[in-house]
Order: C-alpha cells, then sequence, then structure tokens
C-alpha cells in the first residue's frame, strides 16, 4: 500500500496495485446482492476523454495479493453486499485528469466510482518514530496513517498544495484538523 495514496476521490498518477470495494443492490428491491463471482460481473473504466476499457475479471480471495480485474465478495454475513476488486495499473497512468471505475452485475446497479488523478499527493517515506514530537512531519505522518474516519482532501493554500485530514472524535465533539507538507511544520488544530 505503500505505492499508491487516495485523498478523498483522488489517486495519484502512477499509483500501482489499486483495490477498491463495492456495495452491490439489487435493482428489485435495494436489498444487499450476495453470492456473486467473479464470471457475474462487467468490469470497466474510463479515463478523461478516452475510451471505455474493459476489464477481464478473474477470482481472488478476500487476503490475496493483487490481480488485475480480481474480485471476491468480502463476507456475505459480516459484509453483504460489499466486493474487493483489483484495478489495472494502466487505469491510474497520467495522461487523464480523472478515472471512472465501473462494476456491474446483472440484477443490481450500476457502480461507478470517479477518482481524480493528481501529481500532488502525501507519499510517506520516512520511518515515523513511536512517539513523534508534537509540530514536526512525524507527527503529521502517524496522524495521516492512522485517521479511520474523518474527511481527508487535497488543498491548495497559497500556491502550495497540502494533505489536509479532519479526524472528529464524536465523544468530545471536537475535531482536529492537519496540514502536511514540505515546507512547513504541520498543525494542529482543536476548537473548543
Amino acid at each position: 500500500m505503500a505505492d499508491k495514496m487516495r485523498t478523498a476521490d483522488a489517486i495519484v498518477v502512477g499509483s500501482i496495485d489499486v483495490t477498491t470495494y463495492v456495495m452491490l443492490r439489487s435493482t428489485a428491491n435495494n436489498q444487499k446482492v450476495t453470492g456473486k463471482v467473479f464470471g457475474n460481473f462487467t468490469l470497466a473504466y474510463a479515463r478523461t476523454r478516452e475510451a471505455a476499457v474493459s476489464v477481464t475479471p478473474v477470482t481472488q480471495t478476500v487476503t490475496g495479493s493483487h490481480a488485475d480485474g480480481g474480485i471476491v465478495e468480502v463476507h456475505a454475513t459480516r459484509s453483504p453486499g460489499l466486493y474487493r476488486v483489483d484495478w489495472p495499473d494502466a487505469a491510474f497512468v497520467a495522461g487523464a485528469d480523472e478515472v471512472m471505475l465501473t462494476a456491474q452485475v446483472a440484477g443490481a446497479y450500476v457502480m461507478h466510482r470517479a477518482f481524480g488523478l493528481t501529481t500532488a499527493g502525501f507519499v510517506p517515506t520516512a520511518t515515523i518514530p513511536a512517539s513523534p514530537g508534537a509540530g514536526t512531519y512525524a507527527e503529521a505522518q502517524r496522524a495521516a496513517l492512522n485517521v479511520a474516519r474523518g474527511k481527508k482532501e487535497m488543498v491548495q493554500v497559497a500556491g502550495q498544495w497540502k494533505f489536509r485530514i479532519y479526524e472528529f472524535d464524536d465523544a468530545a465533539t471536537v475535531w482536529k484538523e492537519f496540514d502536511a507538507d514540505h515546507a512547513t511544520a504541520p498543525s494542529t488544530v482543536v476548537p473548543a
């Protein structure tokens, strides 16, 4: 996973071995669709101003290594209707602004997911200390890697791209904002 980075609905150009998840719902009753296998799927991707490209579905396992076109149901009872889909690297190469990923199954709504293709990104490369100091690059990295919920986005501030994370603390009803770039130390804001 170190070779790709998603920010909100963007993927860094050149990302490899990208896996997404789709939720299938029935067109008849909107119930989650379970029990589908790779042969039930039609996959494609379309990049900005390019023709759509078919992706051949292949069998996959929930914890298996990436395989272009790989599809597997995550778990029929614990995650009903949720399927893992592995996409080919060609979908994310330079030359387009956006890629639209499409998964179809007869009797289910067609699932489309758009990702902006960006050259800007926060890609962790340094070793992160166990206890990073306040206001350090490592602190921002640790926060970025540990955020499981909240909003993540790329923003341009004063001509510089920054990776921004808004983390919500439900218990205290506060939020934390982390800005990380290569020019300044990260900042943390905790409003009352």
